[in-house]
């Protein structure tokens, strides 16, 4: 430990960007501190080596209902899958902290996106979630690191408090340093093996309760509309209120916006609002088909991101789905049916790219077998995973066949091709008779670019009216799917009218020679690494049918 310290240390006294008033106007920076009016702060942990006291940190976290920002390296997330996992379903931010916790200042821009792309498709593929922050190791930065990092949409965090936990100090001197510098806003350096870190923790936490703070995850903290950072201090200073908060009780809207002094207003057509739309002075009800958007004012600043909110025709609620989405009613049918259960709370995440463990799960939940069927054969499944019993039913019924290495590569994403070759098995599985005519193909201009192991299912799904082509009058086989896409195509698979049993064969014996076995259709093909296209919009021949064609995501707030 004490070799490690002596190296970090050496480290940091080289850093010269830990302050930022020495940057220049045309720096790029990352956030250090927020600029809040009310007494907010974040406990941040970095993990880049042991787990010593992890533990016990986590405990003392739990006891006090906190929710912590962990920052965490690709090396430490390899040593303790089992901690991210951990953090993560004990409500923390999981968050990146590099792939190598290397001098980024010294990488290419392109080297820098490796290293943020790499930790958190690790974190990713434990947690299900995409870290959105990113910590610099050592805390160093440049302009091409930091627009490197936010090129990816993901936000570069810094800090404004530093425990030195790191450096050996004693409890009392780390309890010291944070609570003399801490402030409204203030952003507080932790690691998750800090010798002294958990003996400073609860006294730092009770005394900050004591003088009135909260303690929120840094996501929390920081503002998600347009913001400004000051070159002298690092602070986040925001150019618009915060987002309003729009929740649901039963049909009764309400709505509330941490900015002091902001007004809120809002539409229910679904066009977007301004201060000249109606103020939200108290809760109301709504009809089921409306959509709600809202927008923070304050005089002096822009308008707040807007935020939305659907009360679906089935009583669902969604946050990113709005009445006017031309898979509205396909998703809203969708979530009713049990085919798919959103991203998280209310957040169904429809121009998210489709994975194959994604698809597995909604083929499973729309077939609703009795049983899922015997174990999976793949190395990298595992039991307990969400998409384990869809897999095993999925294989057993010829769904998915899998990689020649034993593979089934659940984070893959699933290209409109595959999709429809995984939903040809599966009507083939129930009992359906496919068209054969690939002259269907042709009437698309792409036809010749669609691979030959998806040309039977891809002519199959148009004759079936399964999948469409787009304005450009094309079909996209190569292009990823979104699970809006998905959810529309099972959807019209399972409106095909039920497959007609086989007619039996005749009673009297007849020797005939056994038929060859029929082959499965080839796997799906993996998508081409470069990064897939967004199709057009896609044509539709009535207002009312939804198209599989992805549309701009609204910004979340």
């Amino acid at each position: 430990m004490k070799s490690r310290v002596v190296a970090l240390l050496l480290a940091i006294l080289m850093v010269t960007s830990l302050l930022p008033f020495a940057a220049s106007a045309a720096r790029e920076l990352p956030i250090y501190c927020v600029q809040r009016n009310d007494k907010v702060v974040s406990l941040t942990f970095d993990a880049a080596w042991g787990d010593d006291h992890t533990q016990n940190l986590l405990n003392i976290l739990n006891r006090y209902n906190i929710k912590a920002t962990f920052f965490l390296v690709s090396t430490w997330v390899d040593a303790y899958p089992a901690w991210v996992k951990t953090l993560a379903d004990s409500g923390m931010e999981v968050n990146n902290h590099s792939s190598t916790h290397p001098h980024l200042n010294q990488f290419s821009y392109a080297g820098v996106q490796a290293e943020v792309n790499g930790c958190s498709d690790k974190i990713q593929a434990i947690t299900d979630v995409r870290p959105t922050l990113f910590r610099c190791p050592y805390g160093e930065y440049n302009d091409t690191v930091i627009r490197a990092i936010r090129d990816l949409g993901v936000t570069p965090i810094q800090w404004d408090v530093d425990s030195l936990d790191w450096s050996g100090i004693s409890a009392d001197e780390i309890k010291s340093r944070v609570l003399s510098k801490v402030k409204p806003g203030s952003i507080i350096l932790f690691h998750n093996d800090g010798a002294h870190t958990t003996e400073a923790l609860p006294e730092i936490i009770e005394t900050l309760f004591a003088q009135g703070y909260s303690i929120v995850p840094v996501s929390r903290n920081i503002y998600s509309g347009s913001y400004r950072i000051d070159e002298s201090t690092g602070t986040q200073i925001p150019l618009a209120p915060e987002a309003p908060v729009l929740s649901m009780r039963g049909d009764t809207v309400s709505m509330s916006c941490s900015t002091q002094d902001a007004e809120i207003h809002y539409t229910l057509d679904g066009s977007a609002p301004t201060a000249s739309s109606a103020r939200y002075t108290a809760p109301f009800p709504v009809s089921k088909g409306t959509t709600v958007r809202a927008c923070a004012v304050r005089a002096g600043m822009d308008n707040s991101p807007v935020s939305d909110i659907t009360y679906a025709g089935s009583g669902t609620v969604m946050r990113d789905v709005r009445v006017t989405d031309w898979h509205y009613e396909a998703m809203d049918r969708a979530v009713s049916m049990g085919i798919i259960n959103g991203t998280a709370p209310e957040v169904m995440s429809p121009n998210t790219a489709l994975t194959r463990a994604m698809l597995v799960t909604m083929l499973y939940r729309l077939a609703a077998p009795e049983s899922a069927g015997a174990a999976v054969p793949f190395t990298d499944v595992n039991l307990g995973q969400y998409y384990y019993a869809p897999l095993c039913w999925a294989v057993q019924n010829g769904i998915v066949l899998g990689y020649e290495d034993n593979t089934f590569r659940p984070n893959n994403v699933i290209t409109r091709g595959e999709l429809s070759a995984m939903i040809a098995r599966y009507l083939g599985s129930i009992g359906h008779t496919l068209p054969t005519d690939l002259s269907v193909l042709e009437s698309f201009a792409d036809a010749g670019s669609v691979p030959a192991w998806a040309k039977e299912s891809m002519a199959a799904m148009v004759a079936l009216g399964i999948i469409k082509g787009f304005e450009n009058h094309t079909i996209g086989a190569a292009l990823s799917a979104s699970r809006a896409e998905a959810v529309t195509m099972l959807l019209r698979a399972a409106d095909l009218p039920k497959a007609e049993p086989e007619t039996p064969e005749p009673t009297t014996p007849v020797e005939e020679s056994p038929a060859p076995a029929e082959s499965p259709l080839p796997e799906e093909t993996p998508a081409p690494e470069e990064p897939a296209q967004s199709p057009l919009p896609e044509e539709t021949t009535a207002p009312e049918e939804p198209v599989e064609t992805e549309t701009p995501a609204e910004a979340q707030p």
